[in-house]
Order: C-alpha cells, then structure tokens, then sequence
C-alpha cells in the first residue's frame, strides 16, 4: 500500500526544485500554476495535492513535470528538441538564420557550406 503522506511530501519536494530549477519563487511560480503563493507553499511541503490542471500550466513554461510526479528525469527526445529548434530558428530573421546554419554547419564538421549559405548578408 502506498503512503500518500510520504509520497506528497516526495512530491513536494520535486515541486520545489522545479521551482527553484526555474529560477522562481514561490509567488511567481504560484501565479505560472494559477494559484496563490500560500497553495504553492502547500504543495511544496506535501500539505495539499496540487490538480491536473496546475501541473498543465507549468509544463507549458517547460518544468518537467514528468520528474515531479516520478523523480525521473527524461531527456527530451530527438522530435522534440528539432521543435525547439525550429521555432527559435523561424523567429530569427534572415540574416541571423543565415548565420545560424553557418555556425550549425561549421560545428557539424560540414567542410563545404551548402548554396544557400554561401552568400554574405549586406550590411545595414
């Protein structure tokens, strides 16, 4: 039979550093899960379960929620990570994209640059 004191009080103490992992306190992180610092204080002691929908609204700010619920890190999968990827690329603009495939290329061991990276962007 699982302890559900023990095993709040486990999560909780994820919680807190997934919160300090993101470089926030408790009020601001409470505000990210749609609750008041004194429930986010409650969850991180193992006070209070937190709902579906608190642990929603952080992962969408990039905690893990995975490591919370499990103390379990997962390395974000190869799919994933090409995502990221692409929306920073698709929000630079054409000359940093331009240098960003330079570098990405240089640093892949590429020795000749693909046509579409072989022109210079004009200064400004």
């Amino acid at each position: 039979m699982i302890d559900s004191s023990s095993t709040l009080v486990e999560i909780g103490a994820r919680l807190k550093q997934e919160r300090e992992r993101s470089g926030m306190n408790q009020s601001d992180f409470g505000v990210v899960g749609g609750v008041k610092r004194g429930s986010q204080l409650e969850y991180e002691s193992g006070k209070r379960p937190f709902d579906i929908q608190y642990l929603l609204r952080l992962t969408e700010v990039g905690v893990d929620g995975y490591f919370i619920l499990t103390g379990k890190r997962q390395a974000p999968s190869h799919d994933e990570r090409s995502a990221h990827l692409l929306r920073a690329f698709a929000a630079m603009g054409p000359v940093d994209q331009a240098a960003m495939l330079r570098l990405a290329c240089t640093l892949g061991g590429w020795r000749h640059l693909p046509p579409l990276l072989a022109f210079r962007a004009q200064p400004r």
